[in-house]
């Protein structure tokens, strides 16, 4: 979703979702009557006629899925009992209040699955949501949450939904500093939306969308009426349907392409929403906006017209992957509007394929935006986004040669330059063919002393200035260790300790303190040290040796405004002979 414009609402975006969207997996928790033989068939039964997808929500997410259909239960798998506060996934008509088919999901622990399967619960199909979208936090989720038929209270499980709904709501997505789930300031305690947001406003972020927005009611799932019509009311949308869900597998192919305006084999019906003739465009039907939403192929509870693999195996062929005759009836939508399609059974290719219809015809007008690492170390990214999407730049993803005291500036945007170098944060709009967006480095004072600082002993660091470098209020001195050899070239510029204004008894205020080994080669300037020993360098220990160096405009409030060469040697010291301090000055 990182290249369609932020500025559309979710009602005018393509979008592929999927039908029971957690029933990969099914098991074997039907219970339809006291006999066991009955009970056993009934599973068997239940876990064929239950399945609707081969992906696990992770799974899905990952090959583009944005929009979950999740039916939850009160009732708990393993006792077929009221459950202990929890919300099961489940899918299957009520018998007798009993008949519910369950689904096993693998155990997942660190982000890594761990072997073994548990039942799956709405509490993780939020962590499966909310760990995409910290890896993701230019998508949305959108998340259709209803109770099963016949299965719970519609209270008790709408206060259970809400409560897991806001334990997710009170964490932060890292990737963009706003809760995962996203929440109008209209909707009291509830958690789904009632007007439709923009994209812009819900990236990184988990949408409940549900037509009743104080239930969870499956009378008020969006997919439970069969045939064709009009929701009035859908977060303020109009929403038109097609769902036929208890016709055979032929049928249904032929509905769907009816629904768009396409030809097919007359049912006696024409879907009157549809423009005659080529699939619906953006533009509101009797001036009212609507969504197209489709579950392509479901289908009810029967054995004369299959299992959902047996509708799904025909109709997906027909409407996205035929590769004989004219090809699949959605073969190129570019530019067209499709709305919401919960698909059974979704694919990588299916899913591309609905993606497709957000971009333009005559090709994807895509800017193609490449991040170029400079003098960091890392490979180029390459991203393809529309035309005239805002572009907010990342922080930087790539890192500083080793030993280099190089730190990240910002980022240069060709074609940007006269604006200077751009930090993370920063926006612009991406009206161009092409971008090239490389990171620039400098050397500040912290990277200098941070370079300083880990100095190994008894090894030369040679450190190449490449620009001026001045302290902030928040740094200190430079401070060569004992045992390190640093080697500074100035190379004509200046190391700037910048306390001088202040009162000249600034504790480590000293450009530059020493107890190791310190060579400084110029030209160039030591400058604006303020201390109570050597503003300049404060010689504690070691050799200092200045070649062709400026120290000027420092000040100390006991010894050496410029450089302080004094320590206090014990006569233990004398006794073992330990080296006095020593400066050297060459070509002063």
């Amino acid at each position: 979703m990182s290249g369609i414009s932020g500025s559309l609402p979710l009602y005018q975006i393509t979008i592929p979702g999927t039908h029971d969207s957690g029933m990969s997996n099914t098991g074997s928790r039907t219970q339809l009557a006291d006999f066991a033989v009955l009970t056993l068939v009934a599973t068997e039964i239940g876990k064929r006629w239950a399945k609707t997808q081969d992906l696990d929500i992770d799974e899905q997410l990952d090959v583009g899925v944005r929009m979950l259909d999740i039916r939850i239960t009160d009732t708990k798998p393993d006792t077929m009992s009221k459950g202990d506060g929890g919300l099961w996934v489940c899918h299957g008509k009520n018998v007798a209040g009993r008949a519910l088919s369950f689904v096993y999901y693998p155990k997942v622990a660190s982000g890594k699955r761990t072997g073994g399967e548990e039942y799956l619960t709405f509490d993780k199909v939020m962590r499966y949501c909310t760990d995409f979208l910290s890896k993701h936090p230019t998508e949305t989720i959108l998340l259709q949450v209803n109770r099963e038929q016949g299965s719970g209270d519609d209270a008790v499980i709408w206060q259970r939904a809400n409560g897991i709904t806001g334990k997710w709501a009170s964490a932060v997505n890292p990737s963009t500093g706003k809760s995962y789930v996203y929440k109008q300031p209209d909707t009291g305690s509830d958690w789904h939306i009632t007007s439709m947001p923009k994209l812009e406003d819900v990236r990184g972020q988990i949408v409940l969308v549900t037509p009743d927005v104080k239930s969870y009611n499956y009378g008020m799932c969006l997919d439970t009426l069969n045939g064709w019509s009009v929701h009035g009311n859908v977060a303020g949308v109009s929403m038109a349907f097609e769902n036929h869900y208890e016709v055979d597998r032929a049928t249904k192919a032929d509905y769907v392409q009816a629904f768009y305006g396409g030809d097919s084999t007359e049912k006696g019906e024409k879907f009157p929403y549809a423009q005659e003739g080529k699939i619906d465009s953006r533009l509101p039907y009797n001036g009212i906006d609507h969504v197209v939403y489709v579950n392509t192929s479901s289908n009810g509870f029967t054995i004369a017209n299959g299992s959902p693999v047996h509708i799904a195996d025909y109709v997906n062929d027909v409407l996205f992957t035929l590769d004989e005759g004219d090809g699949p009836f959605f073969d190129d939508t570019r530019g067209s509007f499709l709305g919401w399609l919960n698909v059974d059974f979704v694919t990588e290719q299916i899913a591309k394929k609905i993606w497709i219809s957000n971009y333009p015809k005559g090709g994807l007008e895509y800017t193609k935006i490449t991040f170029k690492p400079g003098e960091g170390v890392g490979d180029e990214k390459t991203y393809n986004m529309q035309r005239g999407t805002e572009v907010r730049l990342p922080k930087c993803m790539y890192s500083a040669p080793e030993g280099s005291g190089l730190a990240f500036q910002g980022w240069n945007v060709e074609g940007m330059t006269q604006y200077g170098l751009q930090q993370p944060g920063q926006t612009f709009s991406a009206t161009e063919n092409s971008y090239w967006i490389e990171a620039k480095y400098t050397q500040s004072w912290r990277s200098i002393a941070r370079l300083i600082a880990k100095a190994p002993q008894n090894q030369e660091t040679v450190i190449n200035l490449r620009n001026d470098i001045t302290a902030t209020d928040f740094d200190t001195a430079l401070m060569v260790g004992k045992g390190s050899k640093v080697v500074i070239n100035l190379n004509g510029h200046t190391i700037n300790r910048n306390t001088a204004s202040q009162n000249s008894d600034f504790g480590r205020g000293s450009a530059i303190i020493c107890q190791g080994s310190l060579t400084v080669n110029g030209p160039g300037t030591i400058t604006g040290g303020s201390a109570v020993r050597g503003g300049g360098i404060n010689v504690r220990s070691g050799d200092v040796t200045l070649k062709d160096v400026k120290i000027e405009n420092n000040c100390a409030s006991m010894y050496g405004g410029g450089i302080a060469c004094r320590t206090l040697v014990s006569r233990a010291a004398l006794r073992r002979k330990r080296p006095l301090p020593r400066i050297t000055f060459c070509g002063m």
